[in-house]
């Protein structure tokens, strides 16, 4: 497709953060592309402060509420007062459709909707999928891409922060946070991980981010067992607070969970569980980074986990 100059653009996302930050990413690309004056990002609301931190302010993020009469209001007039000429959604869902549709149809509005969903956007056969970027790539570049010039992942992930800034660095964060506990490995074979890095970094604090949720919690009273639990500093930080946490971190070691690809995006090393249905589609990431199946072997982790850490600090 022809973009038009100057225009505006708005993209949708209304999956978990760990998407959203992906498609941060993406947009990297989009803003390649050198032809939106306005690209605007609509997430949704459980985590949209996230996106009101400076690390973001590339991209206009607002918060697209889809589930009540209210929330569909407010979204009707933010596309309104932004008067986009394209409409994108990603990682497409049924019922983002229905609500950009009926907008477009009571405003008589005359921007182009894409979406996988509706079949303006189609990948021709030969487009190959090997991660979550990947998908939001694709997208962008049936849409607007030029045909001839395919983009690679590798130019639009986020980069690591230098090995001297992170050397010198206070903190290595450490969290078992999750949306279910059936995505977590067990509590002693990650207080393994915790006991080498008190060992091999004892300048460092251990700082585990928590959150008011009923399982981090849980999670929190279990981990408060831990032998050293004073060498441990927890801190139940709202979303918008983690950025500034993290910009003190020199690597995570975690959950491939949002807070996994926030500390990617944020330029730190991390060492991530990955549940083997997830693998390796919702991790994009080239080394420094390194992911291990849920449900490995202990010793075969502990093994992974200090030649990442060798290569860390060599």
């Amino acid at each position: 497709m022809q973009i038009k100059q100057n225009s505006k653009i708005i993209v949708l996302n209304n999956r978990g953060m760990g998407d959203c930050l992906v498609s941060m990413s993406a947009i990297k690309y989009l803003q390649s592309l050198g032809n939106f004056s306005e690209i605007h990002f609509g997430v949704a609301p459980r985590h949209a402060d996230l996106f009101k931190n400076p690390a973001f302010n590339n991209v206009h993020v607002f918060n697209a509420e889809y589930r009540t009469f209210k929330g569909i209001i407010r979204l009707f007039k933010t596309i309104s007062r932004i008067a986009p000429d394209y409409i994108l959604e990603l990682s497409p869902v049924r019922r983002v459709g229905k609500v950009v549709n009926s907008h477009k149809m009571l405003t008589s509005s005359k921007y182009s909707f894409l979406s996988r969903k509706n079949g303006s956007i189609s990948w021709p056969k030969s487009l190959e999928l090997k991660n979550c970027l990947d998908t939001d790539l694709n997208d962008i570049w049936c849409a607007f891409g030029d045909p001839n010039n395919l983009p690679a992942a590798e130019q639009f992930l986020p980069r690591c922060e230098q090995k001297s800034v992170l050397h010198n660095r206070p903190w290595v964060a450490m969290s078992l946070a999750s949306s279910s506990e059936a995505h977590i490995p067990s509590i002693d074979d990650f207080l393994q991980l915790v006991d080498i890095v008190r060992t091999q970094f004892p300048d460092k604090k251990i700082l585990f981010p928590t959150s008011s949720s009923p399982l981090d919690q849980s999670i929190k009273k279990q981990l408060m067992h831990y032998k050293h639990i004073n060498e441990v500093t927890f801190v139940e930080a709202k979303l918008e607070e983690l950025p500034s946490l993290f910009e003190k971190c020199c690597f995570f070691v975690g959950m491939d969970t949002g807070i996994k690809h926030l500390a990617a995006f944020m330029g730190l090393p991390t060492f991530s569980y990955i549940p083997a249905k997830s693998y390796p589609y919702s991790h994009p990431y080239l080394s420094p980074h390194k992911a291990v199946l849920l449900g490995s072997d202990a010793k075969t982790v502990t093994s992974d986990f200090l030649k990442w850490l060798n290569e860390l600090e060599n």
